[in-house]
């Protein structure tokens, strides 16, 4: 028994040594298997939240959306509570009231309002209407500076209020109440596109649906895509990429832009035929 328990101990300690040198060595301390080592002895395991890149990220993107929603209703709420909480319709929102002309909108390429309306209902609510404005206002806002790698907080705070007290979101709320969530809905999905088109490598495809969608709603907000696509192609040359990387991503950038806009009208002719209406002109309040 003496010597069984010497050859253990014996055994145990080579292993140990064997083990301390090859850590000694260079070798990553996780590459074997310690039962009782600290919970700390491995990378990230035991340290703080944000040391590890992936997760501070994470909370990085999670305090950056929680500021813009945060600035965006403070904003928007001092710019345009008072259409958000009182009946002063006026122009084209008193007219609709209580319907919508959905063959007019379908006359004018938005065909994305006639399903729209069948899940938001057709009475004018402000309140509703202003809640889901500042909604898809608050989301617009957060990938328009993550698209621009804006992190200062001041700056943040700037741009959020910018976009929500512009004075197409003013003009929108005094004349045009009834279709403000819809036109926020359509600065969404531009800027969505353009964030789709940079987060995958195939996303130009989803982007090039949600250009579709944005021209649905509201075809004055594909400058909106055009711009953001400009300025991201800007900072990427700051980047310092190199030739060939930056053409493939100024193609996908061209392909979501076009093939957005075939697809839109393929949509146009397809609903204008099936109704029996045409396309008619109109001068937008973005414009």
């Amino acid at each position: 028994m003496t010597r069984f328990s010497d050859a253990r101990q014996a055994e145990s300690k080579r292993r140990g040594a064997y083990v301390k040198g090859k850590h000694a060595k260079g070798a990553p301390l996780d590459s074997h298997s310690h039962r009782g080592a600290p919970l700390d002895s491995h990378s990230y395991r035991g340290a703080p939240l944000d040391s590890h890149p992936y997760r501070g990220a994470q909370l990085d993107s999670l305090r950056l959306f929680r500021n813009c929603v945060v600035f965006t209703l403070v904003f928007g709420l001092a710019a345009h509570a008072y259409c958000y909480f009182n009946l002063a319709l006026s122009h084209d929102a008193l007219f609709s009231l209580y319907r919508h002309d959905m063959e007019s909108q379908v006359q004018l390429g938005r065909f994305m309002h006639v399903p729209y309306m069948a899940l938001r209902g057709s009475i004018t609510a402000p309140a509703l209407v202003g809640f889901l404005s500042l909604v898809f206002l608050s989301f617009a806002s957060y990938l328009t500076v993550e698209l621009l790698r804006i992190k200062n907080t001041l700056l943040v705070a700037l741009t959020c209020g910018v976009l929500a007290t512009n004075v197409v979101l003013t003009l929108t709320n005094a004349s045009y109440l009834h279709e403000s969530d819809m036109y926020m809905l359509a600065l969404l999905l531009a800027c969505g596109a353009v964030w789709c088109c940079r987060a995958w490598k195939r996303g130009w495809l989803l982007g090039a649906v949600l250009v579709m969608a944005s021209l649905g709603f509201y075809q004055a907000y594909f400058s909106v895509t055009l711009a953001l696509f400009i300025m991201v192609a800007i900072g990427r040359t700051f980047d310092g990429i190199d030739v060939k990387r930056m053409r493939a991503e100024v193609v996908r950038m061209l392909g979501t832009v076009v093939f957005g806009f075939g697809l839109y009208l393929a949509v146009v002719f397809a609903t204008t035929t099936l109704t029996g209406s045409f396309t008619g002109s109109y001068k937008p309040a973005a414009g």
